[in-house]
């Protein structure tokens, strides 16, 4: 095998081990106010681009990589991260190129532009609530008096109670209380910028669990069990963990 090609596989091995993991928010900053846009570097995306890693994510919010743009199949071909395998090349921190592959420029190449890391987690996230929806629609029921527009939930059913501190703005957040709704789980939702206490209150947590969070959000918190990011299997393993014996 050629050192390009090792290359490439180590990167792309790079860039799905985070992506299959735990989906987070970077949550504010000391002053309370959310991350600040930012940019990268402009870059030029064609067809016959050298060393390319394109990940999609399909309809149940799995990623998968490719080395050319026709390799992305026409459904996922909106929102496409992009990785140049080069010295130097930005977009693999908090801030991602992001294509879309459907249509192609006067020059010959695909249009790009910047994304936050939390918004492309959402991309992937809002895929799985989707298809989580349309297998369990008898799940999702309107909340009374909820008016038009008002999110779904089921009324809680199980005697737990999850406390999941996150933002207003954190999608990961809003996603993982949706989640825990659908299944009848009572909810906690603290806002650590609305609230500085629910702040300390988290970072006592994560203290005591010797848990470090990276700045990320929302922080869940299963009876004690204390998870950094919202990961659907992850949260299940928690929650059957202490509802050990317990009806669901």
């Amino acid at each position: 095998m050629s050192r390009p090609a090792r290359l490439l596989i180590v990167l792309a091995l790079a860039l799905l081990v985070p992506l299959m993991g735990c989906s987070g928010c970077g949550h504010a900053t000391d002053n309370g106010t959310a991350p600040q846009a930012k940019t990268l570097p402009a870059i030029e995306l064609r067809d016959d681009t050298a060393n390319l890693l394109l990940t999609w994510v399909d309809p149940k919010g799995d990623y998968h990589v490719a080395q050319h743009p026709a390799d992305v199949p026409e459904s996922a071909r909106d929102q496409v991260r992009v990785v140049i395998a080069q010295p130097g090349f930005e977009g693999d921190g908090d801030l991602f190129y992001v294509a879309d592959l459907r249509q192609k420029l006067a020059n010959g190449g695909y249009a790009i532009k910047t994304m936050p890391r939390s918004e492309w987690d959402m991309i992937a996230q809002q895929r799985r609530d989707r298809t989580m929806a349309a297998a369990a629609p008898s799940l999702v029921v309107p909340v009374a008096d909820g008016g038009a527009g008002a999110p779904s939930q089921v009324s809680p059913t199980t005697a737990l109670t999850v406390i999941v501190y996150g933002a207003s703005w954190c999608g990961a957040c809003q996603s993982a209380i949706r989640y825990l709704r659908r299944r009848g789980i009572n909810v906690i939702d603290k806002d650590i910028e609305a609230d500085p206490g629910a702040k300390q209150e988290m970072d006592r947590k994560l203290s005591e669990a010797h848990v470090n969070s990276r700045g990320s959000i929302p922080v869940i918190d299963v009876r004690g069990q204390i998870l950094v990011g919202f990961d659907e299997r992850e949260l299940d393993r928690a929650i059957k963990a202490v509802t050990r014996g317990e009806t669901m």
